[in-house]
């Protein structure tokens, strides 16, 4: 039987409930639902376990970007390299795909002659970016929309490897057309009018973008987290986000089942 793990505060289990539901009287056959309540924000060994062997995850809480926030936690340990967060319905969205795969590392030091030092690292291979890509090449492919990298203001070793990627894969996806701006580029373009695009790019690039994007155009939004199987985590941050609760089951349905959807009613 088909099963779906989900993580929820106990403030959002009427939520849950409602997503159950609404799944469902959408679903062609039986599910088989596995519950843990995380108001301890701790996620035990043994319910990774479980959502490793299920068809797909729910995540109704909140989110901190942190590398021990549940979420994190979660994504890190089933490999779901990519979020994607989405601002606006069918008509007008956009998609923000940036690679969740690493956390920088960070150190600190003194010195007599320097004083206090940070350093932060980040390593980021060939292969890892090349999932993520292929993720927004699939999305804008699968939304019909155009794809635009988004890259640092100055060009560092890592930029350059995503674009040297992003142009290598391009030829598989013959009716995707991508573009490069950098941070500022995208910031001024997205300031002027909705391009209903699919972003790319790191979480520092990628995070502002979103959050411009959702106040200039006050849409709703919806987060999934994908890899490189159909497993994947749908969630709804907010109780009462009923936008997000929709997109929920109708992502879950179309990503990991293989049932593009479009869910027209929500369950009370």
């Amino acid at each position: 039987m088909p099963r779906i793990t989900t993580f929820y505060l106990s403030a959002q289990e009427k939520m849950l409930e409602r997503a159950k539901r609404t799944f469902e009287s959408n679903f062609d056959g039986k599910i088989e639902f596995i519950d843990f309540c995380i108001d301890e924000p701790v996620i035990s060994q043994g319910a990774i376990d479980t959502a490793k062997t299920s068809d797909a995850v729910w995540y109704f809480a909140p989110h901190f970007t942190s590398a021990n926030a549940p979420l994190s936690v979660i994504r890190k340990s089933l490999s779901l390299f990519a979020s994607v967060q989405t601002v606006g319905g069918e008509s007008d969205r956009e998609c923000f795909v940036c690679d969740e795969s690493r956390f920088p590392e960070s150190s600190f030091s003194s010195s007599d002659a320097f004083g206090r030092q940070a350093q932060d690292i980040s390593t980021l291979s060939e292969i890892e970016l090349e999932k993520v890509l292929r993720i927004a090449y699939e999305l804008a492919e699968l939304y019909a929309q155009d794809l635009t990298l988004v890259l640092p203001v100055e060009p560092t070793a890592v930029s350059s490897l995503w674009r040297k990627i992003a142009y290598d894969i391009s030829e598989d996806y013959p009716f995707v057309s991508v573009e490069v701006l950098n941070s500022v580029e995208a910031t001024a373009r997205l300031s002027v009018g909705n391009d209903a695009k699919v972003y790319v790019g790191m979480r520092e690039q990628l995070l502002p973008l979103c959050t411009l994007s959702k106040t200039l155009s006050g849409a709703p939004t919806s987060s999934m987290s994908l890899g490189e199987t159909t497993l994947g985590s749908y969630e709804c941050f907010a109780s009462g986000d009923t936008f997000a609760l929709k997109a929920v089951v109708q992502n879950t349905l179309t990503f990991s089942f293989g049932l593009p959807t479009n869910i027209d009613n929500i369950a009370e």
